[in-house]
């Protein structure tokens, strides 16, 4: 992988991953970023297994590749230089290399195939609601919603478009709540 890209440009998505990347976690690879640099993109991947982000930016791209660096260390080096443009290239050792003004460093990456997959979002249908309705919908369900830690996967608000309507659902185990928008 070898590029060139403004430092503003890549900055915005590396700033965006920060309070998505663990801090502390038995899964190191989850303090890290995936770079992917394709011909005329880079995209900038980061999960916390629960939440997932893919920010997208326009480099000058040199020579294709994916590293997987980490994040919070790429993005401080980024911040604090004193430069416009950066250059970041992947040497034959997989340490990533990044110059900018009279700046050198290296970072050192861990394994591509190691990163989590992200989920292929398919096709889907979008539905047109006001945002009165909308409203109403969530105020009307969101108390179920589970608050305790134990319970994280009741702690979200089902939405669903079945036929012509849709269909809330909220439940914290000892409540269910559901609502329907013709």
């Amino acid at each position: 992988m070898e590029i060139r890209i403004l430092r503003e440009e890549i900055l915005n998505p590396l700033q965006k991953v920060q309070p998505l990347i663990e801090k502390r976690s038995t899964m190191p690879i989850l303090s890290h970023v995936l770079l992917d640099a394709k011909e005329n993109s880079l995209d900038i991947f980061a999960t916390d297994l629960l939440l997932a982000f893919k920010g997208t930016c326009k480099p000058m791209v040199s020579q294709p590749g994916k590293i997987v660096v980490h994040a919070k260390a790429l993005y401080e080096i980024i911040r604090n230089l004193n430069c416009e443009e950066i250059y970041l290239r992947e040497n034959e050792n997989q340490w990533l290399e990044i110059k900018g003004g009279n700046s050198f460093f290296s970072l050192a990456s861990l394994p591509v195939e190691e990163f989590p997959s992200f989920p292929e979002i398919g096709h889907f249908d979008l539905v047109s609601i006001s945002g009165e309705l909308l409203n109403k919908a969530i105020t009307k369900t969101y108390f179920s919603m589970a608050k305790e830690e134990l319970d994280t996967h009741l702690a979200g608000l089902c939405c669903e478009k079945i036929d012509k309507k849709l269909r809330f659902v909220s439940t914290d185990r000892f409540r269910l709540t559901y609502m329907e928008i013709p």
